[in-house]
Formats: C-alpha cells, structure tokens, sequence
C-alpha cells in the first residue's frame, strides 16, 4: 500500500494510520504502541494476525475490518495483506464501504494494482 501509484488515492480518501502490535514475536516488545493490543482486540482483530486492517469512522467506529466472512468461521478470517483473490475481492468490499463514492477508476486502479503485484 506504499507504492507511489495507489497510495496517492488512498490518502484522497482516507486517514491512514499505522500502529505497531504484537512486535513481542518479532522479539522488538518496544516497539508496540501502547494501547494497540486493545484498540485491535476492539476492532476485532485479537488473534487475527497481522497486518489487520480497520476502515473506521470520523469517531474511530469501526466500518469494517479485514476479517473475510467465512460461514464456518464466526469471526471470520483475516486476508492481512490482500494477496490471494478472494482477499482482494473482500478488501475492494472493504473499499467500497467506507468510501462509497470512491470513483470506479480509482477503485479499479488499486485493484488492477493488487491483482498485478500478487501475481508476482
């Protein structure tokens, strides 16, 4: 989600914020954001994995996360980083909910985008 070609539309439309959990398994505990082990326990991401991603609202509520609906799975399942078709499907719903006036040609663009680069 850095690259220069789809980050460009994703700030026109959204706040992106970055928070640092669970580093306690890559052995850097200091560098966890205080507080993030709740806030992703209460966007619904405790034991999930990471990344987790969240579309919240101007009051931090949560529109969406990256939980994929799964119908044996009653929390669902994270897709992280959209790679597989079935995360990138579920990530353009997430897209498409919380900014549902996103153009179709920016929405497009960071789809063609995804599908390119996991096919790599």
């Amino acid at each position: 989600m850095e690259d220069p070609k789809i980050r460009p539309i994703l700030e026109r439309y959204f706040v992106i914020a970055t928070l640092h959990v669970l580093e306690q398994r890559g052995k850097h505990p200091e560098l966890n954001i205080p507080g993030s082990e709740k806030l992703l326990g209460d966007y619904g991401g405790e034991s999930m994995g990471v990344p987790f991603i969240v579309f919240a609202d101007e009051q931090g509520q949560r529109i969406v996360n990256s939980n994929r609906p799964i119908k044996s799975k009653p929390a669902g399942e994270n897709v992280g980083y959209p790679a597989l078709p079935v995360e990138i499907d579920w990530f353009m719903t997430m897209l498409k909910r919380t900014a549902p006036t996103l153009p179709k040609a920016d929405a497009d663009n960071i789809e063609n985008w995804l599908r390119r680069a996991s096919s790599r």
